[in-house]
């Protein structure tokens, strides 16, 4: 589906962009919907390059700023398959960033791709605010 690319959390991300676009029509609001450009692998000329430009450690990768159901916005945090947020430094990065947002009134997540529509769709309805 996305050429060479083996299937990880990269194409997981594609894969919610691409059921985002295709459902602008129902819910126009996913046209607000970005990546955040803050993991991946750099050499440390272009590392440098982003720290300096504001890329911070933990902060998730998607985020879709529209006020919704009592939350000033959403984010997502990807993870693929063993790639889970648990105990590790990533982990220790990501959490009090979520725990921020979500004190900031935003919707803050960790999903897959075979859950993460579900959660766009649900931000129309959803009234939980705790961290799934």
């Amino acid at each position: 589906m996305y050429g060479n690319l083996k299937r990880g959390e990269d194409t997981e991300q594609m894969g919610v962009i691409d059921w985002a676009n295709w459902n602008l029509q129902r819910f126009p609001e996913l046209k607000m919907l970005y990546h955040v450009p803050n993991g991946g692998k750099r050499n440390p000329a272009e590392a440098a390059r982003f720290k300096a430009m504001g890329v911070k450690a933990g902060v998730p990768d998607l985020c879709l700023p529209v006020p919704m159901n009592g939350y000033a916005g959403l984010y997502i945090e990807m993870k693929y398959s063993n790639n889970k947020t648990d105990g590790s430094a990533e982990r220790m990065d990501q959490e009090p960033k979520g725990i921020r947002l979500q004190s900031d009134g935003m919707l803050w997540r960790h999903r897959s791709n075979s859950r993460t529509g579900s959660v766009l769709a649900g931000q129309q309805n959803n009234s939980d605010r705790s961290n799934e």
